[in-house]
């Protein structure tokens, strides 16, 4: 997958799937937001933990909205937590799961 997102050039990687961040490195289990990052040069948005369905709205919802208005994926990451941790409904770490990873 990384080689065929290579050849496409993306810039920036939204993964809003559980554990899709994990620092998990053994076997046949690796961290799917850096192997992106590494094998495509593409910043790379993944989960470390487990997000709830509404936690993984708001993320995108958020992030989306505010990348549009400022290009900055640090300030949309930013922006999206600071909704989900401010929503009552989420788990409790919906907030602290996203990681970022850029090279």
């Amino acid at each position: 997958m990384g080689q065929r997102l290579r050849q496409i050039g993306p810039r920036l990687i939204l993964l809003n799937a559980c554990a899709t961040g994990e620092g998990i490195e053994k076997g046949a289990f690796i961290n799917i937001g850096r192997e992106l990052q590494r094998t495509t040069g593409a910043a790379v948005i993944a989960q470390q933990y487990s997000i709830s369905d509404l936690g993984g709205i708001l993320l995108s919802d958020a992030f989306y909205k505010t990348f549009a208005e400022t290009l900055s994926p640090e300030l949309a990451l930013n922006r999206a937590r600071q909704i989900i941790a401010g929503i009552g409904d989420t788990l409790p770490s919906d907030w602290a799961s996203p990681v970022y990873f850029i090279r």
